[in-house]
């Protein structure tokens, strides 16, 4: 018996033994629903997400998601980031709560009427 014929009887079992542990999960995600842990491009995880790229970058940017560096070089000019999808999901779902009155935006009439106001003096 060669030693090519045991590692290959040696990966067989494993594989053997990883389809097994698959198929014993049974659960099968939902097209809609993110799969656990998949890194993706903050464009692609913005696009699954359905917010805008500039929300994931600034995600990133104040470390609010996890996210790791694709570049080779680890200290690259233009870092490459990819993010996990659940992590965007569940902090765009935690922002979108979060609204304050305070902070709505003003309303055209009421931003114009404002313009007159410190224009003509009052």
């Amino acid at each position: 018996m060669g030693l090519a014929t045991i590692l290959e009887g040696t990966i067989r079992e494993i594989v053997r033994q990883e389809l097994k542990a698959v198929m014993a999960d049974g659960r099968q995600p939902r097209a809609d629903e993110p799969l656990r842990g998949r890194w993706l491009t903050p464009p692609a995880a913005a696009r699954q997400v359905g917010i805008p790229e500039k929300a994931v970058r600034a995600m990133i940017k104040e470390r609010l998601i996890p996210h790791r560096l694709r570049n080779i070089n680890p200290n690259p000019r233009q870092p490459k980031y990819i993010v996990d999808v659940d992590a965007v999901a569940a902090e765009a779902a935690r922002v979108s709560r979060v609204v304050h009155n305070d902070q709505m935006p003003e309303g055209v009439t009421a931003r114009a009427a404002r313009i007159r106001a410190k224009t003509e003096g009052r």
